[in-house]
Order: structure tokens, then sequence, then C-alpha cells
């Protein structure tokens, strides 16, 4: 009888650690991303002139609508290269995440005014030698060009834009090494 009562305390235990550790997983992943997701079954982008944005607004009950578009890209800082996925995100998507508890350095900040900032994972950070302080200092983002047509030179090929970094978050290794946040000003035709 002490051997069953002793063993059956020694499951409860292990399994309320189990439980526990699921519940910090799922709270991590719902940080960066929603309770619902909807994704393209083809392609990258939604037609917003077909796609019901607004009717999506108006359910009970749905706090936030943000639209996020993701690409793959090269980051330059200095002499530092890194491959990274680009996060370009609507205003909503900072509001809907809980990120602003994981920001190791600077500020959670995208779009200030006319200008626009990136949050960098701590990751990539750490690859591209990011220094926040240096606000002269600018991440060289080549994403390449939707319908560009081929051609001999590559910057034909490739948006270029300059982008002040001005934040860290460390949330996870997998997505701090990967993960940089901008914003995006998604045009009516493009994509949630």
């Amino acid at each position: 009888m002490l051997g069953v009562t002793i063993g059956t305390g020694a499951l409860i235990v292990v399994l309320s650690v189990f439980n526990g550790l699921e519940e910090l997983v799922t709270s991590l992943y719902n940080t960066f991303d929603p309770e619902i997701k909807i994704t393209s079954a083809e392609g990258k982008t939604f037609d917003l002139k077909i796609f019901p944005l607004d009717e999506l607004r108006r359910i009970k009950g749905i706090q936030y609508v943000a639209q996020a578009l993701e690409e793959n890209a090269l980051l330059k800082y200095h002499d530092n290269q890194v491959a990274a996925i680009v996060k370009g995100v609507s205003n909503d998507f900072i509001s809907m995440t809980h990120l602003d508890t994981t920001i190791e350095e600077g500020q959670l900040v995208v779009q200030q005014g006319d200008a626009d900032y990136a949050v960098v994972g701590g990751g990539l950070a750490y690859r591209l030698k990011l220094n926040i302080s240096d606000f002269l200092s600018q991440i060289e983002v080549f994403v390449p060009r939707r319908n560009a047509v081929t051609s001999i030179i590559a910057e034909d090929a490739l948006n270029h834009p300059l982008i002040t970094p001005s934040g860290i978050y460390v949330l996870q290794q997998d997505i701090d090494s990967n993960m940089f946040l901008c914003h995006c000003a998604l045009p009516q035709p493009a994509g949630v």
C-alpha cells in the first residue's frame, strides 16, 4: 500500500510539472502568433478587394485583425550579413502581441510618425553585432521584388530599404535567431 501511495504521488508531481511546461510553451508561442491565423492557400498574399477584412472586424469577440507579410531577406549591418525572415506588420500586430514583455534592449516601436523602425530578435542581433545605441547606423534589407522581371542586374530584382533598429526582443531561440519585425504599410491589393 505504501508503494502504491508513493508511486501515485510521484506520478501526480510529474504530470503537474509537464502541465506547467505545456502552459509555458503555449504562452511563448501565443506571444508572437495569434490564436487564429488566416493564411493564403496559394501564394503569399490575399487580394483585399475580395477578402472580407471589414467583416472580420465586425465579428463579436475579435479584438484585433492584424495584417502581416513575411518574406525571406538578407540583412546587412556594417560588414555583417545574415539571412533572415522579415515580417512586415500592421500597427494592430504590435497591440495584439505581448512582445513588449520580451524587449531586452531599446523599445518596441515599428513606426513613429513617418519613420519606420525595426525590432530584431536577440539571436539575429548577436549575429549582426547590432548596436541599438548607434542611431546613425541602419540595417540594409535586401528583399526580392514581387513580379520582378528577370534581369542581368541583381539590384533590379531587389528592394533595398534602410531601417533603423529600435529594439531587441528575446522570446524563443528559433524565432529570435531568424525574425526581423518592421512596419509594413500594406496597400489594399497587397496581403494579409
